[in-house]
């Protein structure tokens, strides 16, 4: 949630925000186009309304069937906010052909299409080649039914981005969409030409629940880049033919020396499939005769990849010998249950020299950026097919099953990790007080700590079942160690349960017991303040001991009372370490006496005199009330 809050906030704050400046509102039930278009009095079809509407304005969408009445494609325009009025379901029906929506103009400025069901299509939403989009968000929306078996297999979209813009830089954020399909193509499909960069948004916290063939494709060709900045984000996606996530860069139509690029993140999504002929994450790769080169670079963390025949493919095809080159960086995910292989690399006529098919499970290229991947259940965790070079990075990784098993090449597996964060780790506290405890990894494990967006990437630790805040936990990417800020506990043992976000579990106890009078106190000193406030170097006890070495010592009397105190108050100091009620309570009646002793040892003649002045009055106070 995080992240997309921060999505939407780059948008908005990159194309400057804007806000209504009339709302229209549509009925399809009630509504009369011969109408002004006010709450009381609504439009009847949204294609009418489209006709008022001006730069700024806003349509609100009312409960009901839009489609008899409309005429599809319905264009979008540039700063038209469509979105349904609280609490209510437009539903979009084209009948089973069409396109229902078309950006028809460029989108310069942010432009909000939000809670809409679109269902019966060929398309759902259409951004047409040549057609810029800096600044649209298709938020909350339900995509039904696109591709209509009576269209054909294969045809249908529910948001079909053609880029083709040249050189300009796009934003594009799908955020929180539901997609059902009926055999068709993609649900989300995003495929830039001529040099276009994608640069912000994303594809965050969408569903999927099948129906069709891949669920999100992303094409980079001749010469694009889909920048870092660009995030597929916290996604489900399950029930796909070919594949979760395919991202293909393709070096074609400009020529030698450009490059297609997807660099893009994609973090915290679960891709499941039926392990029959699908692919979760499908990365490819590829080069043409006569043109530019092609890099697939994304990286690619906290997922969980389950159940599908490849979790995770590289591809490269080289039909002209230029650059291309796979180079993802994998971390922290779950690689698990695949029928055929856990991770499969394939490559034809490698590039001398380039990186061609080289992803990184850690720690390679780019050091512990990648590694600390789960790979459990597949039926082989590496397969390598032809051309492939027979050595990648895999190292620090986690096999619960056992040795990683390989088909047909090698994979540098070195540093293997226990699954599980064991070992026993018991550090005293004192009951009552709050502070800082220090976890440490046992040997062949690591805590793993991301804090990249909402709850992906974070570790998670329980106190007693109680969860920490993330702010209480200091733990580096790869960590040795964490560091843990506790509240106050009362006295036992606590049991403080820490899972990476790669799924590692391991239990710690914690154990909260009074600390001996002689780990607390240095011989002969203050002993009961010190065993009230639990530290010896806390300011409180400090002034007392400035106030006894500055004044008391430095009088007969005073001594007699200090030697008095060293004999009477370990035992004062031992019945407080044991009771918490008295704890309390010493350091309630400590507050005067510690106010007076830095009074008398920091202020200046005139202060102290003023502050005599002052309780000779409230003595003489008190002996008036008692006469």
């Amino acid at each position: 949630m995080l992240l997309r809050t921060l999505l939407l906030a780059s948008v908005f704050a990159f194309t400057g925000t804007v806000f209504a400046q009339t709302t229209f509102f549509v009925d399809p039930g009630t509504g009369n186009n011969g109408s002004d278009g006010s709450v009381g009095t609504p439009f009847r079809s949204l294609t009418f309304a489209m006709t008022q509407t001006a730069a700024g304005d806003a349509v609100a969408l009312r409960t009901g069937t839009y489609s008899s009445l409309e005429t599809f494609p319905i264009l979008l325009a540039n700063r038209v906010d469509i979105e349904a009025f609280d609490g209510e379901d437009p539903i979009f029906d084209a009948g089973g052909a069409g396109t229902l929506f078309r950006v028809g103009e460029d989108i310069s400025l942010s432009t909000l299409f939000r809670g809409v069901t679109l269902t019966g299509c060929t398309v759902g939403i259409e951004i047409p080649s040549g057609r810029s989009v800096n600044g649209l968000t298709i938020q909350q929306c339900n995509f039904n039914n696109f591709a209509d078996s009576s269209v054909g297999a294969n045809d249908g979209f529910g948001v079909l981005a053609i880029l083709d813009t040249g050189s300009t830089t796009e934003q594009l954020l799908i955020d929180q969409c539901t997609f059902a399909g009926n055999s068709a193509r993609d649900a989300i499909a995003i495929q830039l030409a001529n040099a276009t960069i994608l640069e912000l948004g994303g594809i965050t916290g969408n569903t999927s629940s099948g129906g069709v063939d891949r669920t999100v494709s992303i094409l980079a060709a001749s010469g694009s880049t889909v920048e870092q900045n660009f995030v597929v984000h916290e996604n489900i996606f399950a029930g796909y033919l070919e594949a979760g996530i395919f991202m293909h860069a393709f070096g074609s139509g400009i020529g030698i020396g450009s490059v297609s690029t997807i660099l893009c993140a994609s973090n915290g999504n679960f891709l499941s499939g039926g392990g029959i002929v699908e692919v979760g994450y499908h990365l490819r790769s590829e080069h043409g005769l006569s043109s530019g080169g092609a890099v697939v670079a994304p990286y690619i963390c906290f997922g969980n990849i389950t159940g599908n025949n490849v979790n995770i493919l590289c591809e490269t095809i080289n039909g002209g010998g230029d650059q291309v080159d796979i180079a993802a960086d994998f971390y922290s995910n779950r690689i698990e249950n695949a029928g055929r292989a856990g991770v499969e690399l394939t490559s034809s006529v490698p590039t001398a020299g380039a990186v061609n098919n080289d992803p990184n499970f850690g720690p390679g290229h780019t050091g512990f950026l990648a590694c600390l991947n789960t790979f459990s259940g597949n039926g082989s965790d590496f397969r390598f097919g032809l051309g492939v070079i027979n050595a990648i990075e895999a190292r620090n990784n986690f096999f619960p099953d056992g040795p990683p098993s390989q088909f047909g090449g090698t994979a540098d597996v070195n540093g293997i990790m226990n699954e599980v964060l064991d070992g026993s780790f018991t550090v005293s506290l004192a009951p009552d007080t709050a502070g800082q405890v220090t976890l440490t990894a046992a040997a062949g494990t690591a805590f793993v700590d991301y804090d990249g967006g909402g709850n992906t990437g974070q570790i998670s630790i329980t106190l007693d079942g109680v969860a920490l805040l993330q702010s209480d936990i200091g733990v580096t990417t790869l960590g040795a160690s964490i560091l843990l800020q506790l509240p106050a506990l009362v006295a036992g043992n606590k049991s403080l349960i820490v899972t990476n976000p790669g799924g590692q579990t391991g239990t710690f106890n914690l154990s909260i017991s009074a600390p001996s009078l002689g780990d607390l106190i240095p011989a002969n000193d203050c002993f009961v303040a010190t065993a009230a406030h639990g530290d010896y170097a806390s300011h409180e006890v400090f002034a007392l001991r400035r106030f006894r070495d500055q004044y008391l010592k430095a009088t007969p009397a005073g001594n007699q009372c200090v030697d008095w105190y060293y004999e009477k108050g370990p035992q004062g100091a031992a019945f407080l370490l044991e009771h918490e009620w008295a704890r309390k309570s010493a350091r309630a009646a400590l507050v005067l006496p510690v106010a007076v002793a830095d009074g008398l040892t920091q202020w200046n003649p005139g202060q102290r005199f003023a502050f005599a002045v002052l309780l000779l009055g409230f003595l003489l106070q008190l002996t008036r009330r008692r006469i």
